[in-house]
């Protein structure tokens, strides 16, 4: 086990001959979280190495940079303890779904969206895709979301880019509804606003503004969506009724890392995960 939130480790390599002692600080953080079941969390984590000394063996001049290595691990509590399952380059936006990991990186040379099976770790699909972390996708892989200036679906196997919404916007978060994985909840911080709109571009619909809206969930029964400011966790039904605050709280400072679930949101600290349950 090993503890990941202050790894600050100083190492002395000396080589004989030409080369002067050189030091390696390492520091290791926390780059995103998904909720795998219960209290088991998925991290993707970067290795940032400063002053390899080695590499001027090979690239005269390096000497003083960073390198950069990443993996994909679990944890299990709020702990400093992890679990490496994989080294991954470039891994980034993870998201678990049905027992499935997907996350942007490099498989076999090539950047894309990959998929693994949380069990044994196994390569489910690639996808190759060099563009922008998608926010969201289908339990069957074939079709995910896009954000940026509008909400774009794409198919995976076509590869085709539907643009769904007016491309005057700033969407900062996009997800489906578990129960048809047609209709999409998401957010535009141009208007403040969090939306409803099908796949195909039909039913575009205000639910709420005004609220500072910045991540959004859909509850597993896909009838509510909660959502969160930095400070206040609200749900609204799907209808645009009941609109309810669930806790508020301060937003932690200096945490490297944030999940929004369903049912808490979850910061990665330098001293562990801390947990916000609703």
């Amino acid at each position: 086990m090993k503890n990941w939130f202050c790894v600050v480790c100083v190492l002395f390599i000396i080589f004989t001959g030409c080369i002067k002692s050189k030091s390696i600080i390492t520091t290791l953080e926390v780059t995103d979280i998904a909720v795998l079941s219960g209290d088991t969390y998925i991290l993707s984590m970067k290795l940032e190495k400063e002053g390899y000394g080695a590499s001027v063996l090979y690239s005269p001049g390096f000497d003083g940079y960073p390198e950069y290595e990443y993996f994909l691990a679990s944890q299990t509590g709020t702990g400093a303890d992890y679990r490496t399952i994989k080294e991954i380059e470039g891994i980034s936006g993870v998201i678990v779904k049905e027992n499935v990991i997907g996350h942007k990186g490099y498989y076999e040379g090539k950047e894309g969206i990959v998929f693994i099976n949380a069990s044994d770790y196994q390569v489910i699909k690639f996808i190759e895709n060099p563009g922008l972390v998608p926010p969201d996708y289908t339990n069957d892989y074939m079709r995910f979301l896009l954000k940026g200036y509008a909400v774009y679906e794409q198919h995976t196997d076509t590869k085709i880019i539907t643009t769904l919404t007016d491309t005057n916007l700033n969407v900062i978060d996009a997800k489906y509804n578990p129960l048809d994985q047609e209709e999409i909840a998401y957010i535009d911080s141009n208007s403040d606003g969090l939306y409803l709109i099908r796949n195909d571009g039909t039913g575009n619909t205000l639910l709420v503004s005004g609220l500072n809206a910045k991540r959004l969930y859909w509850n597993p029964d896909g009838n509510t969506i909660a959502f969160m400011s930095p400070d206040t966790i609200y749900t609204i039904e799907r209808t645009g009724a009941n609109l309810t605050v669930k806790r508020t709280f301060p937003e932690p400072s200096g945490y490297k890392a944030m999940c929004f679930y369903h049912d808490r949101v979850v910061y990665a600290m330098q001293d562990g995960l801390r947990v916000f349950k609703f």
